[in-house]
């Protein structure tokens, strides 16, 4: 799947590193591969048109200012794949930004995602997810129930990506005003 995303900020002393810190043991120190990269992702499609994304992402870029936005707890997607996450508080001025951005993207995305529609996005990081990580959930969710997440985030871009479980790749960052 390709993403428009923001991507998180991570220094080795932000409260994301230390979610992944307590989840490391767990996973035999064996990262996952989606933590090269922490983000949360605007809208998802099978691909986008390669001759417009850039200038797309470009003229978002410019529109919008970086901004900071809640995360607060745990949360799990449910299915034959589980998936477990941060939720990111879903605000008035992050869903508008959300359908502002989807808008802008859904007519040059191919095979669009259903989950990136407004009725249905829930803003979050992923944290665990692919098929090799679901033992890893149940023990990952049982130590960080006993943290007390609830920090702010500052977000400074937008960006390009694509991830397939095994890789994980960037390949366009703009910057917010």
């Amino acid at each position: 799947m390709y993403s428009i995303l923001s991507l998180v900020d991570n220094p080795v002393d932000s409260e994301i590193q230390k979610i992944f810190n307590t989840i490391l043991p767990i996973t035999n120190n064996n990262p996952p591969i989606i933590w090269q990269y922490p983000h949360f992702t605007w809208h998802s499609a099978g691909g986008f048109d390669s001759t417009l994304i850039e200038s797309e992402l470009s003229t978002l870029a410019n529109r919008i200012n970086s901004f900071s936005m809640r995360v607060t707890g745990i949360g799990v997607f449910t299915g034959t794949t589980r998936i477990l996450f941060l939720p990111i508080l879903k605000t008035t001025d992050l869903v508008n930004l959300q359908n502002m951005i989807y808008s802008s993207t859904q007519k040059i995305s191919i095979d669009p995602s259903e989950f990136y529609t407004s009725e249905k996005w829930i803003p979050h990081i992923t944290l665990l997810s692919s098929s090799d990580d679901q033992q890893y959930i149940s023990p990952a969710i049982q130590e960080l129930s006993k943290l007390n997440i609830d920090f702010e985030i500052q977000i400074n871009n937008i960006s390009f990506g694509q991830y397939t479980g095994n890789e994980a790749k960037i390949f366009q960052k703009h910057n917010l005003q």
